[in-house]
């Protein structure tokens, strides 16, 4: 039965838009290539037999819908490809961040224990101190970010994430911050690491977003495909 292979398609890429199930995937296209092996056969039979105008007329017309199904199917499962890539591109920057930002914070506080135990002067532990809060606020303020991807991504709720990426203002405010007040060539490098792979996660972010919105567009263009 050719509406009902048609509809069982239509209800694999559903669920696989949902769940990103290669599997579902997989059926979906089976399901998709015996609706086409249907509609030839249909086809040629009512080019077979003329009189059956009718169906010639819905065979044509199935056929190309189904066409532009496929090709539709075919631009979700790439725009889905897309997307795994991008979120391995977010967890390489967030592993970069959390080492980077870990390490740069320790270093502060083993220099200001060491700065304490040499009895440096107030004004010099003063300094030293704003660094730590200002490492532990940019420390916050990704943590935030990564916070409202992920709820966004499970949620599937593209807001969050637009509110993640406004949030880079204030990192990109903190890491020039401290790489003024910074002399370590270590700690230098740490802060340069940090802006690098924050700025890696800030695009994959809007990346993410211009995919997600593609697929949303993509899942009522098959619906009214199909």
């Amino acid at each position: 039965n050719v509406e009902r292979t048609a509809a069982d398609t239509m209800l694999e890429m559903r669920g696989y838009s949902y769940s990103e199930d290669k599997k579902q995937l997989e059926a979906g296209l089976r399901n998709l290539a015996e609706v086409k092996r249907s509609l030839v056969e249909a086809k040629a039979h009512s080019d077979k037999y003329p009189l059956l105008v009718k169906l010639r007329e819905d065979s044509v017309k199935a056929q190309a819908k189904t066409a532009e199904y496929e090709k539709l199917v075919g631009e979700t499962a790439a725009r889905m490809e897309t997307l795994a890539g991008i979120r391995k591109t977010l967890d390489v920057a967030a592993a970069e961040i959390v080492k980077n930002g870990g390490e740069y914070l320790v270093s502060q506080q083993k220099q200001i224990r060491e700065e304490i135990a040499r009895n440096v002067g107030a004004d010099a532990l003063q300094a030293r101190v704003g660094k730590i809060n200002e490492a532990s606020d940019l420390i916050q303020a990704l943590t935030a970010i990564r916070i409202g991807n992920y709820r966004g991504q499970l949620f599937r709720d593209p807001h969050a994430i637009e509110e993640a990426v406004k949030q880079f203002a204030s990192v990109d405010q903190l890491v020039d911050a401290l790489r003024s007040k910074s002399r370590e060539e270590g700690n230098l490098r740490q802060l340069a690491a940090i802006k690098d792979a924050a700025q890696k996660y800030r695009q994959a972010l809007t990346d993410y977003l211009d995919n997600y919105k593609a697929l949303q567009e993509l899942a009522v263009k098959r619906l009214e495909a199909g």
